[in-house]
């Protein structure tokens, strides 16, 4: 690698307000240096943007942080509430959960109970949280002040012993904070968004999503959609135990990113002997015909497919729903996985527990070498569905769940589920109004995608 020269590749260099140097060996007799720089092109410059470059406290590490501040951009709407999972540690939160959660809720309704006493837990966390956690990063802030008044003396003198072990002190407390904060982002950065889109889009990106080569009119089929097994589903009718709801809830994997309520399966599983009660409660009189519609809800967030994505079609949505909502299907999905293999034939691979999608591709494969080796004439056709997963028409899906033979109790909870289901849409930040869904099958739901492969294994 040549000499890097800024003046030869007509770069700026930013300066620094306030500190000569960005690295220290921290030593009672230091060394010093500016190692640390943010360099920018004479255009980007000449755009008239307000910028300013200052150092932070050097916590962990001999460099000090470089801040390079522009004028932030302003984003208007409504905030949503997220319960951080790192409030579980603290030696308040039980308090609090417990005194809200048992307050008189008057009403009947053990889904409006579940609902009424979400938005008074939130209000209340809110609160707490601001204030608890104001005065934490009020303490950061000041605390990073003293370490950077400390390294800037430093500079110019020798530290006292004692001015020597306070930074030592302030570093350890502004590291546990850190660590904090870090956990808070880390929840808020949209990985595990990331991965929740990628679990449930990969199928049908890959084979459902193709745009259509051949313009066809609508078409109706008839005769027989499936055999009929009513007597191997009879099992999915059974009322619904204790023992059968909390271990749905402990099943359900952690890290994924929270709904609109914002309430993640961590708190359910976490104060499961405050809310387990009124958990049953609403998922009994779901399986009763009780209609879910103030907990089914969704927000759809677009995450960019590449860097510097601007255009719609290259954001990918991701549906993340209300944990409550995902408790009553994950539910119905346990009761229906055990019946999948002897459902759907083996030519359907996707969605099927013990399954896997490559063994399509492996198949396509030896069928093209058979027909090729063999010189047999053939005509091989692929169909694409376009956007199958959210055009699956209701009426379609719910006569193919009447043929194959599903109960009523069953079905009517599938219908409750889709029929009630309403999703908001979140953009930098904020989130929109509610709006209903009409057709299709949201993605993020346990049941959702192993009824999508009911719809496509009647093309068979």
């Amino acid at each position: 690698m040549g000499d890097f020269n800024i003046d030869d590749l007509e770069l700026l260099d930013v300066p620094l307000i306030g500190r000569k140097f960005t690295w220290s060996s921290k030593r009672s007799q230091p060394t010093f240096s500016r190692l640390d720089r943010v360099l920018i092109s004479p255009h980007w410059d000449s755009l008239g943007v307000s910028y300013q470059l200052q150092d932070a406290s050097a916590t962990a590490s001999d460099h000090s942080p470089l801040i390079f501040r522009i004028k932030p951009h302003q984003i208007n709407g409504k905030r949503s509430f997220k319960f951080e999972t790192y409030w579980l540690q603290h030696p308040q939160i039980t308090e609090i959960v417990q005194n809200t959660w048992e307050q008189e809720i008057n009403t009947s309704n053990p889904i409006k109970r579940i609902h009424f006493k979400i938005n008074k837990l939130r209000s209340a966390l809110r609160s707490w949280a601001h204030e608890t956690y104001a005065r934490r990063e009020t303490y950061l802030t000041r605390s990073m002040w003293v370490i950077r008044q400390l390294d800037f003396a430093e500079e110019t003198r020798n530290l006292n012993s004692m001015e020597f072990m306070l930074r030592i002190r302030f570093r350890e407390h502004v590291f546990k904070l850190a660590k904090e904060k870090e956990e808070r982002w880390k929840q808020r950065s949209g990985a595990t968004w990331l991965k929740l889109g990628d679990n449930n889009t990969k199928y049908f990106h890959a084979v459902a999503n193709g745009r259509s080569r051949v313009q066809n009119g609508p078409f109706k089929l008839t005769g027989r959609i499936g055999p009929n097994q009513a007597d191997i589903l009879q099992n999915l009718d059974c009322d619904i135990s204790d023992e059968e709801i909390k271990g749905a809830i402990f099943q359900m994997p952690k890290g994924k990113a929270s709904g609109p309520d914002g309430f993640p399966i961590e708190f359910y599983q976490f104060f499961w002997g405050i809310v387990g009660v009124d958990i049953i409660a609403m998922v009994r009189n779901f399986y009763n015909g009780r209609s879910i519609r103030q907990i089914n809800k969704a927000t759809i967030t677009l995450i960019p497919k590449k860097q510097g994505a601007i255009q719609i079609a290259y954001f990918r949505p991701i549906s993340v729903i209300n944990t409550t909502a995902k408790i009553v299907t994950e539910i119905l999905a346990n009761r229906l996985q055990p019946h999948l293999q002897s459902l759907v034939l083996n030519a359907q691979t996707a969605f099927v527990k013990g399954r896997s999608i490559m063994e399509s591709f492996l198949v396509a494969r030896e069928l093209l070498n058979f027909i090729s080796k063999n010189k047999i004439p053939s005509i091989l056709y692929k169909v694409d569905f376009a956007k199958a997963f959210d055009t699956v028409d209701w009426c379609f899906l719910v006569s193919l769940l009447i043929e194959r033979g599903f109960p009523p109790r069953w079905l009517s909870a599938v219908l409750n589920v889709l029929q009630t289901s309403s999703s908001t849409i979140r953009v930098n930040g904020s989130i929109t109004d509610y709006f209903d869904h009409k057709r299709g099958l949201r993605q993020g739901d346990p049941l959702l995608p192993m009824l999508f492969i009911l719809v496509t294994d009647s093309l068979n």
